[in-house]
């Protein structure tokens, strides 16, 4: 904690951080600072384990050089490639990431959000959940970029993608090659916009072929327990005669691949599943899942130009960027 270091060496020494600034800066002989007291403050910055260049660079330009990165998981093809992107970025421009996983528990967002503004980071990159961080973050003065999750704010700058038309594409692209007449659906809960969106483009596909939307053919999972009775969920949809499976989010996919290739490995042949994520494994599986793949690397770039330009100009621009999206069969 660049700025916070600083306070503890001047209050330590019972030293002003003007004459802290004056020594780190290499300035002072030149305001006749005794060679005693430089000598005192480059001892204990040495002592500490604190780094002198940093320290003056924090003084002189008011900045910590630190970010943070804040998603639900830091894991998969699409958080964890969004992270890599920002960290690869920014630690070119001389930034060092914060990286911290939420594990999508709201109160332990607010904690992390709370812990990087104590650590006076100069920016943050959120996947948020819990519309308070931004809140925090915002009231804070610290520039932000939401992505993926943009919570209905309009008032920050945001990374994301045409969820419900995505989910659209890739269900009415199937559906007219294969000529499916029922199309299953398990999702996680819908408690955040993104889901909410994606369910709303599955079923428009659906309606534009005239296909069943329905309870029978929709099962919903629990967050904190993803598995339980999806075993008698999925026999319930087979019973459906469903030709193909949607699943809104890449936990789902593979929660329902899992659960079809322990308890039901026929229906792999037989029942289409087809998503939002793509994994590089899914290229592996004899049998293959089609899905929505969104951009990660273009949305970690992207975060990374929004943030820098609050940074360098301290204006949030309160941009939206919708970035497009493939469908991989």
């Amino acid at each position: 904690m660049i700025k916070a270091t600083i306070q503890e060496v001047a209050k330590d020494l019972k030293i002003s951080a003007t004459t802290i600034s004056f020594v780190m800066n290499g300035k002072g002989d030149k305001y006749k600072i005794s060679k005693k007291t430089q000598k005192r403050i480059l001892d204990y910055v040495e002592k500490k384990g604190f780094s002198p260049n940093r320290l003056a660079q924090s003084l002189s330009s008011g900045r910590s050089n630190t970010i943070g990165f804040v998603a639900p998981e830091l894991i998969g093809l699409f958080y964890g490639g969004v992270g890599k992107s920002i960290e690869e970025e920014m630690f070119d421009l001389g930034y060092q990431v914060f990286m911290c996983s939420t594990s999508y528990d709201i109160d332990k967002e607010i904690k992390i959000v709370k812990s990087m503004i104590d650590r006076q980071v100069d920016g943050i990159v959120i996947a948020a959940r819990n519309p308070k961080s931004i809140d925090l973050i915002t009231k804070a003065g610290v520039p932000v970029v939401t992505f993926d999750l943009r919570l209905g704010r309009a008032d920050v700058d945001s990374v994301g993608i045409d969820n419900e038309e995505g989910a659209y594409q890739l269900v009415h692209e199937m559906v007219s090659e294969h000529n499916y007449r029922k199309v299953g659906l398990v999702s996680l809960n819908p408690d955040v916009d993104t889901l909410k969106s994606r369910i709303d483009g599955y079923k428009n596909a659906c309606k534009k072929h005239k296909l069943p939307i329905n309870d029978d053919l929709t099962v919903y999972l629990d967050r904190n327990n993803k598995n339980q009775n999806l075993p008698d969920q999925l026999d319930a949809l087979f019973k459906q005669d469903i030709d193909a499976i949607f699943c809104s989010n890449g936990s789902a996919c593979q929660i329902t691949y899992r659960a079809m290739l322990t308890h039901f490995p026929e229906q792999l042949s037989e029942v289409k599943i087809m998503g939002f994520d793509h994994e590089d494994y899914y290229d592996l599986l004899p049998h293959k899942i089609s899905t929505v793949a969104q951009p990660a690397h273009k949305t970690g770039s992207k975060c990374v130009t929004l943030l820098c330009d609050q940074i360098e100009k301290k204006v949030n621009y309160k941009r939206e960027v919708i970035l497009p999206v493939s469908i991989l069969k």
